[in-house]
Formats: structure tokens, C-alpha cells, sequence
């Protein structure tokens, strides 16, 4: 294993403990309002538009992976946890992903733009 993997999952396995302890009830850092104006797509170079974008704060009914704020530190976000969801249609194909909340947080954060 090299040394940047070994520190990128230490990083994830903190992400993880992080989506732990807010699912077990911690005050969130934002209010839904805040989480649901989140645009993931917006801090990118991504030159893609997604149309009929919805977003939605959910709580997920089983696990999945949380693409994260940084596309190679994705993680899982388990069942019973609440999340960032959004759906839409980019570059012809329609699809729908989520984030947890802690990764959304750091999105959210001034010193991250």
C-alpha cells in the first residue's frame, strides 16, 4: 500500500466516523434550507449542465455511497442515516446521487469555495 492510500483511508474511515456520529443525532451544522440551496456541481470545472435538477434532504432506507466532496474520497453513507440527494439529467443521461451531510458541511464552509 502506498503512502497516499494508506493516508486517504485513514481520511475516509474519519469521514465514516464523522457520518456515525451525526446519524446518531448531533444538531446539524446547517438548516435543510442551506443544505437543499447546495449545488455540488458549482466549486467544479465541470463544464456539464444538469437539467431538471431536484434536490431533497433524505434518510436513507439502505447504504450508499456518498460521492463526497472530493470525487476520490468516496464512502459509504449507511441506512437510517440522512442525506444530501440530487437527481437530474446531465449530458443526456438521467441519474441521481447522494452526499452525506458531514461532506455537505464541508462544501459549505466559506474557506472551501
Amino acid at each position: 500500500m502506498t503512502q497516499g492510500s494508506r493516508r486517504d483511508t485513514v481520511w475516509i474511515e474519519e469521514v465514516y466516523r464523522m457520518v456515525m456520529a451525526h446519524r446518531k443525532g448531533p444538531a446539524p451544522a446547517h438548516t435543510d434550507d442551506e443544505y437543499l440551496a447546495f449545488d455540488p456541481g458549482a466549486a467544479d470545472d465541470f463544464p456539464a449542465e444538469v437539467e431538471a435538477r431536484k434536490t431533497k434532504l433524505v434518510t436513507t432506507r439502505k447504504e450508499h455511497t456518498c460521492f463526497g466532496w472530493k470525487g476520490d474520497m468516496q464512502h459509504p453513507i449507511p441506512a437510517g442515516t440522512r442525506a444530501f440527494r440530487e437527481s437530474g439529467k446531465c449530458e443526456g443521461h438521467f441519474g441521481t446521487s447522494y452526499m452525506c451531510l458531514p461532506c455537505v458541511d464541508i462544501c459549505l464552509e466559506p474557506e472551501w469555495w
